[in-house]
Parts: structure tokens; sequence; C-alpha cells
């Protein structure tokens, strides 16, 4: 049996490279692997720690959120430690930050641990200047310390790793696979979110992601402005957690938009949000493969992104990509939401487009699964 260690850093909000981690273990034989799931910060699964426990997988946390330097000698060190006390086989990193990827893997490496997967989850544009220089040197310390290199983009690859890597195809992407039958438009959970909310025939548009200022929501208020203006009735709906969700909720109050904006904190059932949807927004900053755009795609919901996000989350070939840097993008998006809505003919058509696709959680999960065991994938 292989020990693995699933690694990621975060202050207890669950998102996307949370998605990917839960949808791996769930698809590995406990008689095969013992799974466990390490937060450096505050854990993230709770709401399935009962699901996790229950097939033998385990949850660890170390209470240190590597925000300053300090923090970070104090989260290598104790990194070094959790590694030699517990020996795991494999230990897979996943970020998307190059310092923690860093942290990890060097004190990884320090202890003896013959397996380290690094793995890329975002991707920022990249700029020119000293910190771009400075970046690259820190690329290539990373790359030192890894055995296996994986990301969720080549965007997400050229992030995290050096050009060299990337260039020479050592770098092997890994689609973020989902639950395409989960996912898919059910009439029946439409009308029950909806009827869970005291929502009707209203326009719903939806989106998900913590409330930090990467997901842009100062924005999605202003696009709602626009878009009440000719849909009085529309509803925007708000999934996640996250520090700014308070200076949103005042926002909301400032913009007038109080009637039409719903916030749903954390949920485990998503599925029923995207069929309940008519419109899933996301107009993040930056992006390496967002799970929830994955998500909306199978349910065949209209599906707006920014042009920020990386090409590769366009599956089906039916997604639109926005501008939100531009004086009057938000008419724009406006202009996008208000058009005519899929019919549900054409939502169950881009389910089995999903189906179809690598981003079909069996062939992401399959991947991995080859990776843990030692195969080498064709790359």
């Amino acid at each position: 049996m292989k020990k693995v260690l699933l690694i990621n850093s975060c202050q207890g909000l669950y998102g996307g490279i949370e998605s990917f981690l839960l949808n791996i273990f769930n698809s590995l034989s406990p008689a095969e692997f013992d799974v466990t799931f390490l937060t450096c910060g505050k854990t993230t699964y709770d709401m399935y720690r009962n699901d996790i426990e229950n097939r033998g997988g385990h949850i660890d946390e170390i209470p240190i959120f590597a925000d300053t330097l300090s923090k970070q000698v104090k989260l290598y060190k104790a990194l070094k430690e959790y590694y030699s006390e517990n020996q795991p086989d494999i230990v897979h990193i996943n970020s998307g930050g190059l310092s923690f990827h860093y942290l990890a893997s060097r004190a990884a490496k320090a202890v003896g641990i013959k397996t380290v997967i690094l793995h890329s989850h975002n991707f920022i544009p990249e700029k020119s200047g000293f910190k771009e220089k400075l970046k690259n040197v820190m690329k290539r310390q990373v790359a030192r310390y890894g055995d296996v290199y994986l990301a969720c983009s080549t965007g997400a690859a050229r992030w995290i790793f050096p050009e060299n890597l990337v260039d020479s195809n050592s770098v092997e992407i890994i689609p973020n696979g989902i639950d395409t039958v989960k996912f898919a438009y059910s009439l029946e959970k439409r009308q029950s979110f909806r009827n869970e909310f005291g929502i009707g025939n209203e326009l719903l548009i939806g989106n998900i992601g913590r409330f930090q200022e990467q997901k842009n929501h100062p924005f999605m208020l202003k696009i709602m402005a626009e878009v009440i203006k000719k849909s009085p009735d529309a509803k925007l709906m708000l999934a996640g957690e996250g520090e700014l969700r308070k200076t949103i909720e005042e926002q909301v109050v400032e913009y007038g938009l109080a009637e039409n904006i719903i916030f749903l904190g954390e949920r485990n059932d998503m599925d029923r949000f995207f069929s309940a949807m008519d419109v899933f927004i996301l107009p993040s900053l930056h992006e390496g493969l967002p799970f929830a755009a994955i998500e909306a795609q199978a349910s065949g919901t209209t599906v707006l992104l920014a042009d920020t996000v990386t090409v590769e989350t366009n599956v089906t070939g039916n997604v639109s990509y926005l501008p939100i840097f531009s004086d009057g993008s938000e008419f724009l998006w406006a202009e996008a939401i208000l058009k005519e809505l899929p019919r549900e003919d054409y939502r169950h058509q881009q389910n089995k487009i999903m189906r179809q696709s690598p981003y079909n959680v069996e062939v992401c999960c399959q991947m991995m699964r080859n990776i843990y065991l030692g195969v080498q994938n064709d790359r």
C-alpha cells in the first residue's frame, strides 16, 4: 500500500483545488492507497470529513498560513517534522503559489521523501521587469526539488515551472476532470433549488468562488447594476466564503442591489445550483483552469468568462470570453447575459460533449492513479 500525502495551503475555504483532490481520493482504492489530506493553514475539508474518514482517508492540518517570511520559516520546519513522523511515499503538492511549492518540496527532499509531485493550479499573466527575473530564478529552484511536474493548463505550467521544462514536455497537463453525470442539467434540480430561495422564472445568474480580490466581485456588482435596468427581477447568486464577503455585502447595499443578490455561503450541492442558473459568470483577474467553469459547461448553462482565463477552459467550444479591464466592460457583460437563454435540449447536448472530453473525471483520475503507481503516461 502506498502512502499518499495531498497538500494544499488555505485558510479553511473550499475551492477548485480541494474539489480536484477530493475527486482523486474518491477514485482510489483504499486497499491500494493510504491517503492523507494535509492543509497548511486551516483545513478545507470539514464538510466532507465523514465521507473521507469512512473511506479510510485522514485529514490533518499544520496551522501556519505562510503569508510572511517568519511564518514561511516556521512552516518549513513544521513540514520537515511532519514528513519525518509520517513518512509518506508520495508528497503531492497542490498550489498556485511559487513560494509554497518551494517550501513544501524542499522540506520533503530534506528528509528523504523519494517522490515529490509539484502541481500548479493557477495562472497569472507574466509581467516584465526585475520581479519577473527573480521569479524565473525561483522557478529553477522549485524544479530542483520535484520528481513529477503537473499543471491544470499550459498557462499554469508556465506560471510555476521554468521554460525548459515546459518546452521539453516534462510538465504533464492534467485536466480538471468532473463528474459529468452529476452535473448534467436536471429540471427537477432546477425547480427544487429555485423553490428553496423563492425564485420562479426570473433570470438567475450564478458565480462560485472565494471572496478574494482575484475573483473580482466588485465588477460583478457593476454588471448586475446594468442587467437590472432591462431585467429588474434578475438575481445574482454568489456561492463561497472569504475575507472580502462583508465588504461585498456592504457594496451590494450601496449599489441598491439588496433585492437582486443572494449570498449562498459554502454548499455541497453545486450540481443543483448549476441546473437552477441560466448564466454562469467568471470575471476573474486570473485563473489556472477554473473547476466551476468546467462544471458549468457540463450543466449546459451559458458560460461567460473573463478574457484573462486560460483558453483550455473552453471545452465545449461554446464559452464566451469578455474583457474586464476596458472602460464600459460591464455593458458588454450585461448585454451577453441578456441574450437568448439556453434551451433544455441544448443543455443536454453540452453535457454529452463534456462526457466525451478529457475533462471527464474518470480520465483525470486514471491519469493520477497511473502517476501514483509509477506508470509512465504518454506525454
